[in-house]
């Protein structure tokens, strides 16, 4: 085996990595190798001999210069020299350098030479550098981090690093914290009964063992504030020692904020759960929730009402004619693509009953959908408040139509009568001067007829108008009944049967008893012909009731009606019956449904019960019949009236002065003729002044005065009692085209000696004159 040759060490030297060379105790470059020199492109005889800090690899840069040469005076004292250098090369890279001087040594230990050496670590240095700056931004993001974070010592129990949020976490500044732990920071007891100082150990523990741990704890402050916090301990990866990383989120913001959102949702729910109105919630055609208002509403249970669409709880068409379930969905996406939607609807009880809401639709956002809010508000009360409002204002329109037709059915009768009178004393007159057995006599009869058929249909307007009633007095209802059957059974057809039940007992009522029979046959009447030919029922029923002031208010609104105790006459047939349009105009005026009619009856009935402060009340069905209910005041005693004499005075002979007065110049000329072929002598006059001037000229010639009640000027009421103050023993008659009852009340007490009707013929004439003579 042969020897190995020697190593170069002159190769081993260049083919170092690092640079290297020899420098004088001075700093005298005296050799550098072949990698050094590369480095800047240089031979060794350009470089060498001179001064290290100002070759190539120093000049750039000054503050290295003057670091190396501090460098060098070190090395040359037999110190080693080390720093962290940068460097360009000849190819323009920069090369980050730890470069180092040893001093070399004789055997004496003196400084002969210095070693520079360097080595790049260009890599190395970004690598720190990107290390340091993911070191800063990490730090930058833990130290602006919302939460507090710790990093904490397992071993010692004890922060060794805390960030900004820690400090306004625990109120105390990052030294002080550094000396303090979780023992130290937190109560004796948490929530759950633990004491601090067992609980934190076995967490951290956790977490050393599972490398991460959540749970919710406790703090308390430097102060001694309690912080309720979120924590999260993850073990730091690679950490010398046993490190743990804690992050603690303060729940007392959050807590708050979940405080006041259950309060708000404890009282929206209370304010919804308690509302008198139906609240509810509708997602698409379902409802999700409702209020006890609701289900009270539905008389149903909440799981039944939540397994049903809205239109399930309704009938199937609303009022409106349209199908409930079309016109739900309408609804809801109406409200959907216009927002807050109201409208009236007609839902269904359980128990089958109908009833009106008005329902309100607001969409509101809620978990990510559009939903419906949903309000129902019963108007049951008030729909029947517009509906008895609109039936009032009916009523008082139709009373006040009646009211104005009643005057002038009245105005029209009274010069009706004032027409009629002079026709009649014309035809008297006529018929005396002709033989009893003559053609023009039975012409004049037959006319006279005529006129006296006029008359009552005049008497009916007066009826209609209220100013019909004559002789008024106590009357038992059912004795006025029974007077009246035997012509009430001729006059309904054959097939009717007529029935009657008369309470006994019956309080009494004040009326005239003629025009009480006329309501009572008109409305039997009535009925026969409700039923035609075929066959039926007529009941006609009385008894007493006592009406209270809610009955009479929603009855007879406009019928003047008060409280108190009512005879009450019913007459109800099982005729066809009458529709509401009808039954509406059934008082009007000539309004009729009969082939023959003249359409006054009702609207004298009506007229004779408004005369008699009397109520009347209808009810018909078409197909069902109809029933009149007359209520009649009860009475407890007769009413004053005047006492007139009815004794047959055929055989008197009249003579004497008359005073006539009269505006109507017709009447005035005739009835001074009949006058005059009674035997009177007669002075007229066309008003109430005229008369008193001619009266009181002479005073004591006149036997009697015959007035008219209604004169321009000076009236029939003034006139008599101007009249009577010249001549208090005057006997005075009073003459009108209105009854005598609405004529004369104003003169009760005060001597009026008779009255006559227009209009009247020259008997009826003749007859209130006697009868006033010797009154």
């Amino acid at each position: 085996m042969s020897d190995p040759k020697p190593i170069d060490l002159r190769s081993v030297y260049d083919a170092s990595l690092h640079f290297m060379g020899v420098l004088s105790p001075e700093g005298i470059l005296l050799d550098a190798n072949q990698t050094a020199l590369g480095a800047v492109g240089l031979p060794l005889a350009e470089v060498q001999g001179r001064p290290f800090w100002e070759t190539p690899w120093w000049t750039h840069d000054p503050d290295q210069q003057a670091r190396l040469r501090a460098g060098i005076q070190r090395a040359a004292r037999g110190e080693s020299f080390e720093m962290e250098t940068t460097h360009t090369t000849a190819d323009g890279r920069v090369l980050v350098v730890s470069f180092s001087i040893r001093p070399l040594l004789d055997e004496q230990g003196r400084v002969v030479a210095l070693l520079p050496e360097g080595r790049d670590i260009s890599d190395l240095a970004r690598e720190r550098e990107q290390l340091r700056l993911s070191e800063m931004r990490f730090r930058s993001l833990v130290e602006h981090a919302p939460e507090a974070i710790v990093i904490l010592d397992a071993t010692t129990g004890r922060f060794v690093e805390a960030n900004a949020q820690a400090e306004v976490l625990f109120k105390s500044d990052r030294a002080h914290l550094m000396a303090l732990g979780p023992a130290q920071l937190s109560p004796e007891v948490q929530p759950d009964g633990r004491p601090s100082a067992e609980a934190a150990p076995a967490y951290i523990h956790r977490a050393l063992v599972e490398g991460t741990v959540e749970f919710d704890w406790t703090h308390r402050t430097v102060d001694g504030e309690l912080v309720p916090c979120e924590i999260r301990l993850l073990k730091l990866p690679g950490s010398a020692g046993d490190l743990v990383r804690g992050s603690m989120v303060d729940l007392r913001p959050r807590l708050a904020k979940e405080r006041h959102l259950l309060e708000s949702e404890n009282k929206f729910r209370l304010l919804f759960e308690r509302s008198v109105e139906g609240l509810l919630l509708l997602d698409g055609d379902r409802f999700t929730d409702c209020n006890q208002a609701v289900l009270d509403l539905l008389g149903c249970t909440e799981p039944e009402f939540l397994r049903l669409h809205p239109w399930e709880l309704s009938p199937p068409v609303q009022p409106d004619g349209r199908s409930s379930e079309e016109k739900a969905r309408d609804m809801i996406a109406t409200a959907h693509a216009r927002g807050v939607h109201r409208f009236e609807w007609m839902h269904r009880r359980m128990s089958g009953q109908d009833f009106p809401v008005e329902v309100t639709l607001i969409p509101i956002p809620l978990g990510g959908k559009d939903i419906l809010f949903t309000s129902w508000r019963d108007i049951t009360d008030r729909k029947k408040a517009e509906q008895d409002r609109l039936q009032l204002e009916r009523q008082m329109l139709h009373a006040q139509k009646l009211e104005s037709l009643g005057v002038l059915a009245g105005g029209i009768a009274h010069d009706f009568n004032n027409l009629l009178t002079a026709i009649l004393a014309n035809l008297n007159l006529a018929e005396a001067g002709v033989p009893e057995d003559s053609p023009v006599a039975a012409r004049l009869r037959a006319t006279e007829g005529a006129a006296l058929k006029a008359a009552e249909l005049t008497r009916q307007m007066l009826a209609y108008s209220g100013k019909g009633r004559f002789v008024v007095r106590a009357h038992d209802l059912n004795l006025v009944v029974r007077e009246v059957t035997d012509l009430v059974k001729v006059s309904i057809a054959k097939k009717v049967n007529l029935h009657f039940s008369l309470e006994q007992g019956l309080p009494l009522v004040e009326a005239d008893e003629a025009q009480l029979q006329q309501v009572i046959l008109n409305l039997v009447t009535n009925a026969s012909d409700a039923i035609g030919d075929a066959e039926g029922e007529i009941r006609v029923t009385t008894c007493a009731r006592t009406l209270d002031e809610t009955f009479v208010s929603a009855t007879f609104p406009s019928q003047g009606l008060t409280p108190g105790l009512y005879a009450v006459l019913e007459v109800g047939d099982t005729g066809v019956g009458m529709t509401p349009e009808v039954l509406s105009r059934i008082f009007d005026p000539f309004f009729t449904t009969k082939p023959a009619g003249h359409g006054l009856g009702l609207s004298a009935i009506q007229g004779i019960l408004r005369g008699h402060r009397a109520g009347l009340k209808v009810y018909s069905e078409p197909g069902r019949g109809t029933s009149f209910q007359v209520y009649l005041p009860a009475t407890s005693a007769p009413l004053p009236q005047i006492i007139q004499l009815r004794s047959d005075h055929s055989d008197v002979v009249l003579s004497g002065r008359v005073l006539l007065v009269d505006d109507e110049n017709s009447i005035l000329e005739v009835t001074a003729k009949a006058l005059e072929r009674l035997g009177f002598d007669v002075e007229t006059a066309a008003d109430g002044r005229e008369a008193i001037e001619l009266f009181s000229k002479c005073p004591e010639v006149f036997r009697l005065a015959l007035v008219d009640l209604t004169m321009p000027r000076m009236d029939g009421r003034e006139c008599f009692k101007a009249l009577r103050a010249i001549r208090p023993d005057l006997p005075v008659v009073l003459c009108s085209g209105f009854s005598e009852q609405e004529s004369v009340k104003a003169f009760l007490g005060e001597g009026l000696a008779g009255f006559i009707q227009k209009p009247y013929s020259m008997g009826m004439l003749r007859k209130a004159l006697i009868e006033a003579l010797h009154s």
